[in-house]
Formats: C-alpha cells, sequence, structure tokens
C-alpha cells in the first residue's frame, strides 16, 4: 500500500469518530423509560398495600393483634382476613355503582368496604371501632351485608369477637327483618347473620370487654 493509501484511510478513520462523538455529544446519555402496560394506570399505591407503620393508638395499636377476620353468609359462610398492616383497613372507598370497588365480594355486585372508623362510622386511622359498608345490587335477589361474626386474631391464637354494635345503617329491606338483624354479628360464628338489606348499607362495631354502647 503506497502512502497516499494510507493516507487517505486515515482521513477516513477520523472523519468517522468526529462524527461518532458530535452525535454522542448531541443526544447526552441515554435514559431508561418505565414501561407501562397499554391501558395500564400510571404506579400509585394500592388497595393491597401494606403499611409502613400501624397507628400508636386505637383499634389496630392493640398489643400482638395480628389480623382481623370477617364471617360472611353467601350460600356458606366464608372468612375474608386483613392483616393488621393491611392498607385497606385504613380506606373508605365507594362501592356503589358505577365503579362497585370492594374490598371483598359476597355475591357478583355485593360489594364489601372494611375500615377502621369512629363509632359513627367516618373513617379515623387511631379509631376504635371496625365499620363495614356494604352495596348489594337487588336485582340479585336476597338480601346483601350478611355478617355472622368478626374476630380480632392475637399473634398468641387468642381471638376478641365484637361486643357491641356501636351504629348501623338499614338499606332498604324489602319485607325482611326491619332491623336487620344487626345483632348476629356479634360473638363467635352461630351460623347467624346480619340481613341489613338491600343498595347501600353499614354496620359499626366494638370489640371493647365493656361495650361502650348499647342499642335502645
Amino acid at each position: 500500500m503506497n502512502i497516499r493509501a494510507i493516507l487517505r484511510n486515515l482521513v477516513i478513520l477520523l472523519t468517522l469518530l468526529f462524527l461518532t462523538a458530535a452525535v454522542s455529544a448531541g443526544n447526552g446519555p441515554s435514559k431508561t423509560k418505565l414501561k407501562v402496560p397499554p391501558n395500564s394506570k400510571s404506579p400509585v399505591a394500592t388497595k393491597t398495600e401494606v403499611l409502613a407503620a400501624l397507628p400508636t393508638s386505637g383499634l389496630l395499636a392493640q398489643a400482638g393483634l395480628d389480623s382481623i377476620a370477617i364471617y360472611e353468609q353467601t350460600a356458606s359462610s366464608r372468612v375474608h382476613a386483613f392483616s393488621v398492616k393491611d392498607a385497606r383497613l385504613q380506606e373508605d372507598i365507594y362501592q356503589d355503582p358505577p365503579t362497585f370497588e370492594h374490598d371483598f365480594r359476597g355475591m357478583a355486585n355485593e360489594c364489601y368496604d372494611v375500615y377502621v372508623s369512629d363509632a359513627d362510622g367516618n373513617p379515623l386511622a387511631f379509631g376504635d371501632y371496625l365499620t363495614i359498608e356494604c352495596y348489594f345490587d337487588q336485582t340479585y335477589g336476597g338480601v346483601g351485608n350478611n355478617i355472622d361474626a368478626v374476630g380480632l386474631i392475637f399473634a398468641n391464637g387468642a381471638v376478641v369477637w365484637a361486643t357491641a354494635v356501636a351504629t348501623y345503617q338499614i338499606g332498604a329491606l324489602r319485607g325482611h327483618d326491619p332491623g336487620g338483624a344487626v345483632m348476629e354479628t356479634l360473638g363467635p360464628p352461630d351460623r347467624r347473620w346480619s340481613k341489613l338489606g338491600y343498595e347501600y348499607s353499614r354496620i359499626t362495631l366494638d370489640f371493647s370487654a365493656t361495650p361502650r354502647h348499647r342499642l335502645k
């Protein structure tokens, strides 16, 4: 190879190196984008989120409390358990149509929400009460919000069952028990349950050894 060919190849190589450096400087460092599946929502806290810390007082702050178990009746008794750190216990959601949000379901359109509250069912992280709301679509027949028992489950195996109904709200009853059989939610499971009605209903429960509320 003669001197002219060597110089020509050297010029080509230097030109390529210059162009590569210029492109890199113009674009800056490459960035990795978060890939989100089509039609998905942006990353947000979900209903199954675990709480970083428990309240320092109230129902969830009891020493040794591990979980809360709800015995709901739909054809047969079903147990729905919530860890004491389950974020759903501190969120009041909208379970009515059209969204039908729920912590768990009974029938297809029987949507339940469970959260810690004050005695009137208002969400309260440091509350001493547990509220169970339900929306039941009346087109399915029967009657909704059928709770047999609710228990506080402790790490040592002890269980504290609901001792009193603080407050409640009856749905549309269509000839069923006008009182909603609310007292059937108290004590351990016995295959007798509340019948709080169609559409929206609510019951707020007390677990204290000496009930702070007595229904008249």
